[in-house]
């Protein structure tokens, strides 16, 4: 499995390993070290902690991302891709031309939204985002637009 790191991965990992500030990043860190430098899979998981499966895809994930994969501090919790005052700063432009008017659905501040950031964003996420900035404020209607005429049942009614 070594012939798949090249020597600038190889120079990478070494140097990651003697300076990782975390734990978890110096393990995942020293796994990978682990399988470049071929060592068995029994003694990387006794040594690490991880199972065996994971470790390989620990190792597929930097090959195809870098060390960001490695350094990636995400373990439960908040997904969030931007920070509170980033999505409240976002919804704040839209809600003030919603407010006017301009955006009476949810689907075209979506897409106002995706617009400006340049992504997509799942309608879940964007439902989640809308209700943490308490901008949907959904009101009953007044009647059932197809309700049936008083009058018209009455009269059958008396047939």
């Amino acid at each position: 499995m070594s012939n798949i790191f090249t020597e600038a991965e190889r120079i990478e990992i070494s140097a990651a390993v003697k300076n990782s500030p975390e734990r978890g990043i110096a393990r995942k860190i020293l796994a990978v070290k682990m399988v470049m430098e071929q060592l068995p899979k029994d003694e990387i998981t006794k040594y690490t902690g991880y199972n065996a499966k994971y470790i390989y895809e620990i190792v597929a994930e930097y090959q195809s991302m870098g060390m960001k994969a490695l350094c990636d501090k995400r373990c439960g919790g908040n997904h969030r891709r931007y920070s509170e005052e980033a999505e409240s700063e976002m919804f704040e432009k839209v809600k003030t031309e919603a407010q006017k008017g301009v955006f009476p659905r949810i689907k075209e501040m979506k897409t106002k939204i995706e617009s400006e950031i340049g992504e997509e964003i799942p309608q879940s996420t964007f439902y989640k985002m809308v209700h943490r900035q308490k901008g949907r404020k959904v009101k009953p209607r007044g009647a059932n637009p197809e309700k049936a005429d008083q009058k018209k049942l009455k009269m059958l009614s008396c047939q």
